[in-house]
């Protein structure tokens, strides 16, 4: 099996959110056996900015799934996107 890289769309709950510290809470709760490897910030709409990150993580059944549960119980997220997934 190879590795996957998924790219996330993260949208803050509000404008105020510092984002640093966003990103910081959203690299602790990844899952054993997913790095960051990219985190930037994009203006979105309405002043508010969204986080892109990129994970890359083995190909094992179910880690993904558990990515995206991990990334939506981060403390300051509305809503999280699945931009891309491919095979590396």
């Amino acid at each position: 099996m190879g590795d996957v890289a998924i790219n996330y769309r993260l949208l803050p709950e509000s404008p105020d959110v510092n984002l640093e510290e966003l990103t910081a809470r959203i690299e602790a709760a990844l899952p054993t056996g997913v790095k960051l490897h990219k985190s930037t910030t994009k203006p979105f709409a309405f002043g508010l900015s969204a986080i892109e990150i990129l994970v890359v993580m083995k190909d094992t059944g179910g880690l993904s799934d558990q990515t995206e549960e991990s990334l939506q119980k981060v403390e300051g997220i509305q809503s999280v996107e699945l931009l891309e997934m491919s095979l590396i």
